[in-house]
């Protein structure tokens, strides 16, 4: 929505509002478990509006123990870091896991996934407020996400030498040889980032002859190519998501859009923005 990646997903322009919260008004003649009058959460490809035509595979009742804005902000985030964590990666108890920018959605859903399977987190986080938050969060080492040798050094040392088994990554450029440079032999490198992607950044082979994993986690294009396979992850996800942890997120009228994603590209945020969908007064825009 402000340019910073393509907004093309596996050929298709996608929107903005990646998921919502609503009341179902209508339901197709083929559709189960759903009627009318439904408070339901949904992760469209493009949900932004009043109303929304989504197909039913990517709705689902809301759990009633959340609120609205408990039950948007956690299914993509929740669902990217379960695909990227337990479906790529398979972490298990004991296991040392990188998480970079972990103070964003993705973030802070996989450090909770992480600490509930009984691994052991380090983070990277862009200010000493989020490096704090992660901390008290239960991260045994958190570090600056922008100075790149210092989180390599800090890992380093807080781990005797010996790296990590998996890094969740969404930083660009130079943070991405140096974490596989983390990485003990046969460790998983999961990529949630897209900007190297679609620049076609090289990456040498050298670390992989340690038996490393490359893979990415990008859940719009499992719910685009693979429909049914991400359905299940959802389901997989709504299951638990009333039990995890609840995501800190920053709510912003549809009237202040253009406020919303100036907010967002900041990158100074914690947890998810959202965007409520209400009563709102239209301002009529002043003659040219």
């Amino acid at each position: 929505a402000v340019g910073a990646i393509s907004t093309e997903v596996a050929g298709q322009s996608l929107g903005i509002g990646g998921e919502c919260y609503g009341e179902v008004v209508r339901v197709g003649e083929d559709v189960r478990g759903l009627s009318v009058g439904d408070r339901v959460i949904a992760v469209p490809p493009d949900g932004m509006g009043s109303y929304a035509s989504i197909d039913a595979r990517w709705v689902a009742r809301a759990p009633e123990a959340m609120s609205p804005a408990e039950a948007v902000s956690g299914t993509c985030v929740y669902a990217t870091a379960w695909l990227g964590l337990h479906w790529m990666a398979r972490i298990r108890e004991g296991e040392r896991v990188l998480i970079h920018s972990a103070a964003g959605g993705v973030g802070l859903a996989a450090v909770h996934l992480c600490l509930r399977q009984g691994c052991t987190v380090y983070a990277t986080a862009s200010t000493p407020e989020k490096r704090s938050l992660l901390t008290s969060l239960g991260a045994t080492a958190v570090f600056d996400s922008r100075d790149v040798p210092a989180f390599e050094e800090g890992v380093r040392s807080a781990t005797d030498g010996e790296g990590v088994d998996v890094v969740l990554n969404s930083l660009s450029g130079d943070a991405i040889p140096v974490s596989l440079r983390l990485l003990r032999p046969f460790g998983r490198f999961i990529e949630i980032g897209k900007r190297d992607q679609y620049e076609d950044t090289r990456v040498g082979l050298a670390p992989f002859l340690d038996g490393l994993t490359y893979a990415t986690a990008h859940f719009d294009v499992l719910m685009l190519k693979h429909p049914d396979r991400c359905r299940k992850l959802l389901e997989e996800v709504w299951e638990v998501l009333p039990e995890l942890p609840r995501l800190p997120s920053t709510s912003f009228p549809i009237s202040e859009l253009s406020k919303a994603l100036e907010f967002m590209s900041k990158g100074v945020h914690v947890g998810k923005i959202l965007v409520e969908i209400g009563a709102t007064t239209v301002q009529p825009a002043p003659p040219s």
